[in-house]
């Protein structure tokens, strides 16, 4: 499978489907700062660590700071046979947008 790239108002479409993981892969202080609700806060560095709890969702949307880090979450769970995408432009892209 490959890694989607989607937007903000594609994710907000699948972000209650009961089998659609959000994953925000940002730093803690900036989680707690501000993040969309229902988002499980992994790191990228602690992505490995959670992967048996992630492998069981059908859907998994991550996003970070810009979309780096998401997209290649994204990659390592598509080569896994996972439906896995990035949010394009990642948080800061969102809240550009709401400007």
């Amino acid at each position: 499978m490959k890694p989607g790239l989607i937007s903000w108002e594609e994710a907000e479409k699948y972000k209650y489907h009961s089998q659609t993981l959000l994953v925000d892969l940002r730093e803690t202080d900036a989680y707690e700062k501000e993040h969309i609700s229902g988002a499980w806060n992994i790191s990228f560095d602690e992505l490995e660590e959670h992967m048996q709890e992630i492998m069981n969702y059908e859907r998994i949307i991550f996003y970070c700071d810009y979309g780096n880090h998401s997209l290649k979450a994204a990659k390592l769970l598509a080569q896994k046979g996972k439906w896995a995408c990035s949010i394009a432009g990642g948080y800061e892209g969102r809240y550009r947008k709401r400007r």
